[in-house]
């Protein structure tokens, strides 16, 4: 649809790159990204500080849906941290 070679794209290259700390939020009921994946993104950061917050009842893209006061004091102490 939008002419991207999704071959092309590594995100766990990526995220090895990154200097700076990662927040991954994934759900353990997402059926179009695998779950393993965000744990393989969080082992290829290389920062001490970087996250992974799995939800077991979450699909894919509503973390926020299911648990919006945990996601909003999660997302906000990680960037807290991180800027500080």
């Amino acid at each position: 649809m939008y002419d991207i070679d999704f071959a092309a794209i590594k995100p766990e290259e990526a995220v090895s790159k990154l200097s700076v700390p990662v927040f991954i939020i994934h759900g353990e009921q997402d059926d179009m990204v695998p779950v393993a994946h965000a744990y393989r993104l969080r082992e290829a950061s290389q920062h001490p500080d970087s996250e992974l917050w799995i939800l077991p009842e979450a699909a894919h893209s509503n973390a926020y849906l299911v648990r919006p006061a945990e996601y909003m004091e999660r997302v906000i102490a990680f960037f807290d941290e991180a800027l500080n």
